[in-house]
């Protein structure tokens, strides 16, 4: 990836860091302003069902006193009664007495026609008749509740029970459980109320921010307009706009830290092909039949100004990305003619792996790089093998015209990491492939009870049925290499027998312990 496509990337990351950041302190400030509404209207909903219980409490206990008097029946000193009872209630609007099914009398006195008792909507558990919009003729067209408890009523206002709870704005209504509306106030939408009391919940719709209460049998719904959400939601975003900043400061900032520490890892990187300071080290590769080294691996090291090497895994995938990778592949064959020429001339059993990258497999280009620094060497090609990851074949058709050719040319080809990457028996059977190496990772199970343990001995198997060298990485321990010697294996590399050596320990080391056959063909 280059310098103008990581700047973009930077650029587009930093854009949608500080999007996802606006969304979710918006989203915030409207959930908390949200949150504030409809706890209120849950506060007004228990309010408005603690008013109703009270005035049916208060209503019940005059009828019980009116049902226990000693007075006659609508005699005048009852009738007075009744008008004293009334006036001091602040939920009674009125009350009487029937004789049978017909007014006796009520607190304004006895009636000249005959009013007849209307049905009860429904009866309460404790006895109670309740009748809803009733419209009695002394209170003109007013709507009253009508409570009755054997010959004796009272009647009750809704209005009261809600008209000191409310303040503009508000819409509210109480019913029972079982969906009567006792009493509104202001006109709830009569939609959402019927809704809200077949599914009591709290919410915001496109019109209205709501709640609904259910206690003490009854339900009580508030509803206010969506409106009215816009001024917690502003006091919000002026709580968090701080935090916002902080948080899109953070990302943003992280961001220009990373991408200035890309592009100066990258012009570094740039910098060290041009003045070509990679090296090569070697791992050698060993018969776990005899204990034989059979050669090594040429594995890239970058020496850094503090002379620290910085190993493959912190720049290769850089040079994949920025195009850097087949420049630096060039100099770890120059490294290894360079570094070996006299061994490999001496020794035509010993062979030295360089690893491929996916472009190289893809292209066939470093072939024809290693056929030009091999001419003038007495190195054979069969001394050379090429190693590829999994990610090389992707492009497969393109990787088995690249195998073909190395084969042709003399080359042994090897699979590495095979297991955790692209590849698949497939890939084994349709390639020209000499050698499989198996991953340290699949190693590293070794004497290990578990589900990824099982899976070397399947490789191995694989390996074999297919008549592939197998190659074990990362071997660190005598009972990882018992194991894989006692199933086959054929060679091994990892700190058991070495790490990585410089040229010169490499040949010191391959002079002890070398001089076995080479791998079968």
């Amino acid at each position: 990836m280059n310098r103008s496509k990581i700047v973009f990337l930077a650029c587009i990351l930093s854009v949608l860091a500080i999007a996802a950041t606006s969304s979710g302190f918006l989203w915030a400030s409207w959930a908390l302003a949200r949150n504030e509404e409809v706890d209120r209207l849950e506060l007004l909903g228990q309010r408005i069902i603690a008013r109703s219980t009270r005035a049916y409490d208060s209503a019940v206990d005059t009828l019980k006193k009116l049902e226990t008097s000693d007075v006659a029946r609508c005699s005048d000193a009852h009738i007075q009664a009744m008008r004293k009872a009334q006036a001091d209630s602040l939920y009674v609007a009125g009350m009487g007495v029937f004789d049978g099914n017909f007014l006796q009398c009520s607190a304004w006195g006895r009636p000249d026609i005959r009013i007849p008792k209307v049905p009860p909507d429904f009866v309460t558990e404790d006895g109670v008749s309740v009748t809803l919009n009733l419209h009695p003729q002394m209170s003109g067209s007013a709507s009253r509740i009508n409570l009755t408890r054997g010959d004796y009523f009272v009647l009750v206002n809704p209005e009261v029970l809600l008209d000191s709870l409310t303040e503009p704005g508000n819409r509210i209504a109480v019913a029972t459980e079982s969906g009567s509306v006792l009493a509104t106030h202001n006109d709830p939408d009569p939609q959402l109320l019927r809704s809200l009391i077949d599914d009591p919940r709290d919410g915001v719709d496109s019109r209205y921010v709501y709640a609904a209460v259910r206690e003490e049998g009854l339900l009580a719904v508030a509803m206010r307009s969506r409106a009215y959400l816009y001024a917690p939601f502003k006091k919000y975003m002026l709580f968090l706009l701080p935090i916002f900043l902080a948080v899109a400061s953070v990302l943003v900032g992280g961001i220009v830290w990373a991408t200035i520490r890309r592009l100066s890892h990258l012009g570094e990187l740039r910098a060290a092909v041009r003045r070509r300071d990679f090296i090569a080290h070697y791992q050698p590769i060993v018969d776990l039949r005899t204990g034989r080294c059979v050669g090594g691996e040429a594995l890239v090291r970058w020496p850094r100004e503090d002379g620290k090497l910085t190993p493959p895994g912190d720049f290769i995938p850089l040079a994949e990305q920025s195009g850097l990778v087949m420049p630096i592949t060039d100099q770890v064959i120059d490294c290894v003619i360079r570094d070996l020429r006299p061994l490999l001339e001496a020794d035509p059993l010993c062979h030295i792996t360089i690893n491929l990258a996916a472009e190289d497999v893809r292209t066939g280009r470093a072939l024809d790089v290693i056929q030009e620094k091999l001419a003038p060497t007495g190195i054979q090609s069969r001394q050379i093998w090429l190693e590829m990851t999994e990610s090389g074949f992707v492009e497969i058709d393109a990787a088995r015209v690249t195998l073909q050719r190395a084969h042709q040319l003399g080359h042994r080809v090897a699979i590495d990491d095979f297991g955790t990457g692209y590849s698949s028996l497939r890939s084994l059977q349709d390639l020209p492939l000499d050698a499989l190496k198996i991953d340290k990772s699949f190693v590293d199970t070794i004497g290990c009870e578990t589900a990824r343990s099982s899976i070397t001995a399947v490789i191995i198997e694989m390996t074999r049925k297919l008549g592939l060298a197998c190659i074990a990485e990362g071997v660190e321990t005598q009972a990882q290499c018992g194991y894989l010697a006692a199933h086959g294996v054929d060679y091994g590399q990892g700190w058991l027998f070495s790490k990585p050596l410089s040229a010169e320990d490499f040949i010191a080391f391959h002079r002890r312990e070398g001089e076995t056959p080479a791998l079968p063909a």
